[in-house]
């Protein structure tokens, strides 16, 4: 009986003990350890035996904190200006918020039995759920935050406007006055508002007002430019006051609630202002102050398109007024033309990456505009006809052709490829590639460069014939058609083949002018083999379209000589046919006049046709006697001859006419021409 009666009387025996020490503590008295280690045990004994005590306890402990709180509320209420006032309060919450935190933990059997949990020791993970902690904090808000908290936000909004002047001020306090708010707000439901409706409200309206009419009379006075670096500098100011002054926990989202007024502050709502201004940055092309207008609008994602626009404008504009200027200089010139091509691609392409830092949009901005400078046909254009037959044509630029031509300068014997290095032709063949890649047309570009490297090919004017299988592999990376590229590889191969071909057929009919039973045939004039060359060319890698037989009538020492290549070549591939492309092929012509001796190349129909003077070299001819001696198409003649008299092959004239004679030009030389040796294939 004894026992049981001293578990029952515990509380009374207990209690007023533990009721001492929690006033010394609320009271900022210093308690010993084995007094704190003792109050554990004193409400752990309290809470195990009698449990009926426990209403007691918190009725007591309610009692005292209140107790406590009233007497903190009249050292606060001295202070009558907000100034003291606020820093008092902070002063005692810092005490007070402290207490709440570490008294609540010798309670922690009282806290699991209310819960209903029977857990021993402190739970500091439920230090929010505590049951201690909120009654002391809602005591504190009752007694004391309710009755004062609109100076408390005054004096602290005061404070961050005075920082905002450049003034020094204790950011403590407003710190202070923001947890305060914050652990009141985890009462409950209810109590959440108390930071979100007071501390944060009051903080974004009262900077949303500072600046507004500060805003005004900054434009005014310093105008847009400066302003842009103004508002970047007040939107990172506040970003990091707000990280300092405001709550960053997530279920609050308190700093992109102030943002999001501060961005409209500053830019959604001068936003025709600083787009106002773009077009002249762009025609200035100051990028430093691009960049700052970039990163302003690139706040405000559903207004970064109307700046796209004024980009894509302006490149389109600028790159087209360009070209026209130097039209006339690009037209004459393909290495200028690509040149100034290439040059607006680098300029813009900086402005891009400076003024808007490589953004994908602005890139895409960029490619769109300048496609469209790449592709107008304002300036350079071409018709091209849509069938063979058809007779109808479509507009395109000259872009295309003209890059190919590019190539071409580039990749054979050429002034302009002397002058260059091996790197240095192979980063301009790149930004061929580059300008390449903005072409519409790009069978076009394909078409002419296979004509042109055809005649290299086939003219041996090739500079590097790795640089040009190089050329071609680069051009299935940028995306021309495969069956293309494959074609322009067996031409490779044809060469390659015919070489071999070539070699073959001289040492097995090797001729020496000494030895005449070397000769090919008895009727077949000597010819020096070492400079014929065969080309044996597949139809349908090589001819955009099959060509017929040609009618010529070549010369006694060649016209002999075909049926030997074309025996050989049979005896090597049977059922195989040749046909004669002379269109194709060209000489090496020996021209001895009183000048001096000369040898020029001249393709096959030039060829005959100087031949028509061979034995007449003082002679007229008519066109209808050329025709007979040549064998050509009227429409071949007319070509050819117009390609002597108007493009000489020396300084000299070779070839003059006389358009009045009997309605029809007469041909006529001074000089005494030799034979020459065409390549035929």
């Amino acid at each position: 009986m004894y026992v049981s009666k001293c578990h029952e009387d515990c509380y009374e025996q207990r209690w007023p003990k533990v009721n001492t020490i929690v006033k010394r503590i609320l009271n900022t008295e210093n308690v010993s350890r084995d007094e704190w280690q003792n109050m554990f045990a004193d409400v752990h004994y309290i809470v195990s035996w009698q449990e009926s005590a426990t209403t007691a306890i918190i009725s007591s402990l309610t009692e005292t904190v209140k107790e406590s709180i009233m007497r903190v509320q009249q050292l606060v209420m001295r202070n009558q200006d907000e100034s003291s006032l606020l820093k008092s309060y902070i002063a005692q919450w810092n005490k007070f918020s402290k207490q709440s935190e570490y008294l609540p933990q010798p309670f922690s059997p009282l806290e699991n039995y209310l819960v209903g949990k029977h857990l021993n020791g402190p739970n500091k993970r439920h230090l929010q759920e505590s049951t201690i902690r909120k009654l002391m904090l809602e005591t504190w808000n009752s007694t004391i935050y309710e009755s004062i908290k609109q100076k408390l936000l005054d004096s602290a909004i005061k404070l961050i406007q005075d920082e905002r002047c450049g003034q020094v001020i204790d950011s403590q306090l407003v710190i202070g006055v923001r947890e305060s708010c914050v652990n009141l707000s985890t009462l409950s439901e209810k109590s959440f508002r108390i930071y979100v409706d007071n501390f944060e409200k009051a903080y974004i309206e009262s900077t949303e007002s500072f600046y507004r009419i500060r805003i005004d009379e900054y434009i005014q006075k310093h105008g847009i430019r400066s302003y842009m670096q103004y508002a970047l500098q007040k939107l990172a100011e506040e970003e990091a006051r707000a990280v300092r002054y405001l709550e960053t926990q997530p279920e609050f989202n308190s700093v992109p609630k102030l943002m999001k007024v501060c961005l409209k502050t500053f830019v959604v709502d001068y936003m025709d202002h600083i787009l106002s201004e773009v077009p002249r940055l762009l025609h200035e092309e100051d990028t430093n102050q691009l960049r700052l207008c970039y990163e302003l609008v690139n706040r405000v994602p559903q207004e970064i398109d109307r700046l796209l626009v004024l980009l894509e404008e302006y490149i389109r504009q600028t790159g087209l007024k360009d070209i026209r200027t130097n039209a006339e200089i690009m037209l004459k010139d393909a290495d200028k033309y690509v040149c100034r091509l290439l040059n607006l691609y680098v300029r813009f392409s900086r402005m891009v990456n400076d003024a808007f830092n490589n953004d994908p949009h602005f890139l895409t901005a960029r490619d769109k505009a300048y496609q469209d400078i790449v592709n107008n046909t304002s300036v350079f254009v071409t018709e091209i006809p849509t069938s063979v037959c058809s007779g109808i044509s479509r507009v395109e630029s000259r872009c295309p052709e003209l890059l190919a031509s590019y190539c071409d300068m580039l990749l054979r014997k050429s002034p302009t490829n002397r002058r260059l290095t091996t790197d240095e032709i192979e980063q301009k063949l790149r930004n061929v590639l580059l300008v390449l890649k903005y072409v519409n047309s790009k069978d076009i570009f394909m078409r002419v460069h296979k004509s042109h490297l055809t005649r290299r090919l086939i003219l041996e004017t090739s500079a590097d014939n790795e640089m040009e299988e190089l050329m071609a592999g680069r051009l299935r990376e940028v995306g021309m058609p495969a069956e293309q590229i494959n074609k322009l590889g067996r031409m490779f191969q044809d060469i390659k083949i015919s070489h071999d071909l070539t070699s073959e057929f001289k040492e097995k009919y090797k001729i020496s002018p000494q030895c005449s039973t070397s000769c090919i045939s008895s009727n077949t004039p000597s010819l020096n083999l070492d400079i014929i060359t065969i080309k044996i060319l597949s139809g349908g890698a090589w001819l955009l379209r099959p060509q017929p037989q040609s009618s010529i009538s070549l010369p006694a020492e060649l016209e002999d000589f075909l049926p030997q290549i074309e025996d050989f070549y049979r005896q090597k591939h049977q059922g195989r046919s040749l046909l004669w492309q002379h269109h194709l092929s060209h000489g090496v012509l020996a021209y001895t006049s009183d000048h001096g001796r000369y040898e020029f190349e001249v393709t096959t129909y030039q060829l005959v046709v100087l031949y028509a003077w061979n034995r007449r070299y003082d002679q007229h001819l008519h066109l209808d006697c050329l025709l007979t001696s040549t064998g050509l198409q009227d429409v071949d003649l007319r070509r050819t001859l117009w390609s002597l008299c108007e493009h000489p092959k020396l300084e000299q004239q070779i070839v003059c006419y006389s358009p009045k004679k009997n309605g029809q030009s007469s041909k006529s030389t001074k000089n005494q021409s030799d034979r020459s040796s065409p390549i035929n294939s």
